[in-house]
């Protein structure tokens, strides 16, 4: 019931609310400026950021993401067992 009160309070919008043709040409050449300003930033700085991780933080990481989640199956598995019991 309140789904429906709300989408019946919902007015359409006005004209006045939406872009006009030159604004909306205006955003798209802007936006288009800034992903080819943010490419060839990313490219310069994927050239310079080219260092490997140290073995021994990826391994911390990953241990630091499997314990728990390893533990948190093996609750799950034994709380699913009592119900199969």
């Amino acid at each position: 019931v309140a789904g429906f009160i709300c989408n019946a309070l919902i007015k359409p919008l006005k004209d006045s609310d939406f872009m006009t043709e030159e604004e909306l040409a205006q955003e798209r050449q802007l936006a288009h400026e800034r992903a080819l300003k943010a490419e060839a930033s990313m490219s310069n700085a994927t050239v310079a950021n080219t260092a490997k991780s140290s073995p021994v933080v990826v391994l911390l990481a990953w241990l630091a993401v499997g314990i728990p989640m390893a533990w948190g199956m093996m609750i799950t598995l034994e709380k699913a067992m009592k119900f199969l019991k």
